[in-house]
């Protein structure tokens, strides 16, 4: 799992942060051969709202999605 620091139910998460996030999902799916469509939010495995509502869910699903 990644960790970014914030609560995504009350702030977005920065720019940075985001962008980052991106390149270290597509660095790790891609060294470990994952798909796009086996990166999972925290809230897709758990009764959680992490990431939170402010996170970007629809962006870094495109961002990712290049993944196969």
């Amino acid at each position: 799992g990644i960790c970014l620091v914030g609560n995504g139910d009350r702030t977005a998460f920065t720019q940075g942060q985001m962008q980052r996030l991106v390149e270290l999902v597509n660095a790790l799916a891609t060294e470990l051969q994952i798909p796009a469509d086996r990166i999972y939010l925290h809230s897709d495995v758990a009764r959680t709202s992490d990431p939170g509502r402010m996170f970007p869910v629809a962006s870094f699903r495109e961002q990712v999605s290049h993944l196969r």
